[in-house]
């Protein structure tokens, strides 16, 4: 893949690109900075002859490591003209690359038609994902719940207001398992023509998104939960009954008896009072530091005399739950 950026002041190419065959390398020291401000060393650039539709230049290209795409910078986009049909693709020494252009969302649809339960929460369905064999696969793809409303504001129509797909960030993978929320009291049947999720490619700096996300270890998550959720159910024996609700809203009869069996088979997953912590497994969200070595000092604060007692009892209660630990950092 190519991507033409005019962020970027030089064009560059993976020194291990498949693109520099039979090709002589020059020694060239410079440094780069990328788009998180990191810098990169270079040592060596290549001049590759490039065509864009009709235009032809001998583009000299840094060589750097470890570079996900090809980029075409300013040193040569500033020579073009574009139609308004721009190419698809570009042809480096004599070999046809793709285009990349991020920010185009795409709508996926089921592989396979799909019936929803009642109430359902973590559904999932699989969707082919179209950037698959187009990105990097170290790419990170968003999915997020198709529009609702009109750019006039008005309500779409169509069957995907029944269900809503849950927004995440997957892996480039070639099939998406997207969670499923649908709330209402009937099932639901997505067939494989209707629209499920937008899909788009996150930018270079999406690391610094919250989002929801999945673990890395299934098999130790696995693990740590069936530990975690039988200790709690040792001390609080929970597994099994209805959970604390305060408020059903305006739920009733067949509706109502059916919330309560969701609520009974995923018991675990809630509180069963201030001093235990309900969990859900494989997802966390993620809260990333922007500055992840910087070095952050929060003073300490003196427990208020009046409740200190009260701050002790309840920090004892976490500690028993293993809810928190002592720490050494300061």
């Amino acid at each position: 893949m190519i991507l033409a950026d005019s962020g970027a002041s030089r064009s560059c190419i993976n020194s291990n690109s498949k693109l520099l065959k039979d090709k002589t390398l020059i020694p060239y020291t410079a440094k780069i900075e990328t788009a998180t401000g990191e810098q990169v060393a270079t040592t060596y650039q290549v001049k590759l002859k490039t065509k864009i539709g009709n235009v032809y230049s001998d583009i000299s290209y840094l060589l750097v490591p470890n570079l996900s795409i090809t980029i075409l910078g300013n040193d040569y986009i500033s020579e073009l003209y574009y139609s308004a049909k721009r190419p698809d693709s570009i042809y480096i020494n004599g070999i046809k690359v793709p285009r990349f252009e991020p920010g185009k969302p795409k709508t996926a649809k089921p592989c396979v038609p799909q019936t929803l339960k009642p109430y359902v929460l973590d559904q999932y369905v699989s969707v082919k994902n179209p950037f698959y064999d187009k990105l990097p696969k170290n790419c990170q793809i968003l999915a997020e719940p198709l529009e609702r409303l009109t750019e006039g504001g008005k309500q779409k129509k169509g069957n995907f207001l029944k269900y809503s797909a849950n927004r995440a960030i997957y892996g480039n993978d070639e099939y998406l398992n997207i969670l499923v929320t649908s709330l209402k009291p009937n099932q639901i049947v997505i067939r494989d023509c209707d629209p499920l999720c937008c899909l788009s490619v996150l930018p270079s700096d999406a690391e610094q998104v919250n989002h929801l996300g999945w673990v890395e270890n299934e098999e130790l998550e696995r693990k740590e939960l069936a530990e975690y959720q039988a200790e709690r159910d040792r001390m609080f024996g929970i597994k099994g009954e209805l959970p604390k609700i305060k408020s059903y809203g305006t739920l009733a009869g067949n509706n109502m008896e059916d919330i309560k069996l969701m609520l009974i088979n995923n018991a675990l997953a809630f509180s069963a009072d201030k001093s235990d912590l309900g969990r859900v497994g494989f997802y966390r969200f993620q809260i990333p530091l922007i500055e992840k070595q910087a070095i952050a000092y929060e003073p300490s604060r003196p427990i208020p005399p009046g409740i200190k007692d009260k701050v002790n009892v309840e920090i004892n209660k976490w500690k028993d739950s293993d809810l928190i630990e002592k720490s050494s950092s300061s």
